[in-house]
């Protein structure tokens, strides 16, 4: 029933007496009021559903799980002072400016991520790989306080290149030394030279001494033993003697003791090469003027057979 007929219903009632019955007419008004009541609801539902559709469609779940959580304020947890200005009447606030929350100083402050190998926290990249080079070596270095080693000195050349200036193999051993020699000596007399020139240039007198002993030696032109010919200043000075004119010179060939076989002494030189024993330091001045007044080289000589045998090492006439 509309509200006309409502209305009209009513006028009617009133025209015609208390006696009329009124309960169809208030019912019928109650069913109308009820499907208002109704068609307003359905219609609130409708447009809740479509609100619900607009969000599903264009913005997505807004209160899925993944949902961002509660904003952080941008003012710490702690109490910071602000500062309050106020004018005459109270109403005007001035407030100091922003302060940066402990997040954000933290993430300006954190250091930057480097690719510096040598730093101790990970960064995330790689550090190079560590080259490797080839380990250096020292050499040796010979004990100051110990025995000079044989292979501490090496020969020197004079002047004109030729000679090998030695230093005392009692005070600097040498080794490595090659005796000169001459192309009609024997085998065995090389042998016995350059066995000689070992011993002497490494200062070897133990072998020495042995050696003149087992050879019956002559070293000297009185009754000298192999012992004393070695011992003392007067044994460097032999031993000097016997490496040098060894590894200098070559030997003078005599004949041999059998017949044709040729013997040999060292050294052979002529006057002219008398000064270049001084400069090997085994001469002085005053010998070559002795020899000199003399006639001829009275220095240190070594004598060896042809077979191999070490007959003498003299010096003077």
């Amino acid at each position: 029933m509309g509200k006309d007929e409502l209305r009209n219903a009513l006028d009617h009632a009133a025209g015609h007496g208390p006696e009329v019955d009124f309960t169809g007419t208030w019912g019928a008004g109650r069913r109308m009021r009820r499907r208002r009541q109704l068609a307003q609801g359905v219609g609130g539902l409708a447009l809740a559903a479509g609100l619900v559709g607009a969000f599903a469609l264009g913005g997505g779940d807004l209160l899925s799980r993944d949902s961002v959580g509660p904003a952080t304020p941008t003012v710490p947890d702690d109490v910071v002072a602000t500062a309050v200005e106020t004018d005459a009447d109270d109403t005007a606030v001035t407030s100091a400016p922003p302060t940066t929350s402990d997040e954000e100083t933290s993430e300006a402050t954190a250091p930057t991520a480097t690719d510096d190998p040598t730093t101790d926290d990970p960064t995330g990249t790689a550090a190079p790989a560590p080259t490797t080079s080839e380990p250096t070596t020292e050499p040796p270095t010979a004990d100051p306080t110990g025995p000079a080693s044989p292979t501490s000195a090496e020969p020197t050349r004079g002047p004109g290149g030729d000679l090998i200036v030695l230093p005392n193999p009692c005070d600097e051993p040498t080794t490595g030394l090659t005796v000169m020699g001459a192309p009609d000596a024997t085998p065995a007399t090389m042998e016995r030279a350059q066995e000689l020139l070992d011993l002497a240039s490494t200062c070897d007198l133990d072998g020495l001494i042995a050696l003149a002993t087992d050879q019956s030696t002559t070293l000297s032109f009185g009754n000298t033993s192999p012992e004393d010919a070695f011992a003392g200043e007067r044994g460097r000075e032999r031993v000097h003697a016997l490496a040098s004119l060894l590894v200098n010179y070559p030997p003078e060939l005599g004949g041999g003791s059998d017949g044709p076989v040729l013997s040999a002494r060292w050294p052979e030189l002529s006057e002219e090469q008398w000064p270049e024993l001084i400069e090997l330091g085994i001469a002085t001045q005053q010998d070559l003027d002795s020899w000199e007044s003399y006639g001829g080289y009275i220095g240190w000589r070594i004598y060896i057979e042809d077979d191999g045998l070490w007959s003498g090492m003299l010096a003077g006439d």
